[in-house]
């Protein structure tokens, strides 16, 4: 079979300036021909990620100081970056099942991995907080994992959050697992 390949000096690709919309409002050509509205665009939320500099998350994972509803910060456990217990991965699955009384059954799973240098105590300090909060099977305590993001305001170099605010998921540990190694302790959490 002979090669069918197009020499690329016989290749040619143009676009004109009048195929080129002036603004978000008018509808673009795929390669299809069908057209995409893009009316609806001019409504939408800017990303306040892109307003500021070297955006990034913190993740806290805590005991609430009640064991009630309010998720107000009482045990930090672990924290990014700013705690001997440095969370270092967070993997959110959400899953959706039907059930007899809604139409969908959410249901969330985590994975937090943490990390601790030079050490093993991160299960004595879950033990010890729980204790604290007057729970008497660690496992069972309610905890809270939270995220909120920063970055560094381009204008003056300050620490900025762009949002006004901060997401909190009230979680339970399914699982633990710990390891040792060089580095230290490296502990898993299922959620």
């Amino acid at each position: 079979m002979a090669d069918q390949r197009i020499p690329a000096s016989q290749r040619t690709t143009s676009i004109s300036s009048s195929s080129i919309p002036s603004d978000n409002t008018q509808s673009f050509s795929s390669f299809s021909g069908s057209s995409i509205d893009t009316s609806g665009l001019q409504n939408t939320l800017p990303n306040l990620l892109g307003t500021i500099e070297q955006p990034s998350y913190h993740w806290k994972f805590f005991i609430p100081d009640d064991l009630g509803l309010n998720t107000n910060t009482k045990f930090i456990l672990a924290e990014t970056g700013l705690t001997g217990f440095n969370i270092t991965d967070v993997e959110v699955a959400n899953y959706v099942g039907p059930n007899f009384q809604q139409k969908n059954m959410p249901g969330t799973e985590f994975t937090i991995k943490i990390s601790e240098p030079y050490g093993m105590s991160f299960p004595d300090k879950m033990i010890t907080a729980a204790a604290e909060s007057k729970v008497s099977n660690f496992l069972k305590s309610p905890y809270c994992l939270s995220v909120d993001f920063l970055g560094y305001d381009s204008k003056n170099g300050a620490v900025k959050r762009p949002y006004d605010k901060v997401w909190i998921w009230r979680i339970m540990i399914t699982d633990l697992q710990s390891d040792l190694d060089a580095e230290g302790g490296k502990h898993t959490i299922k959620a």
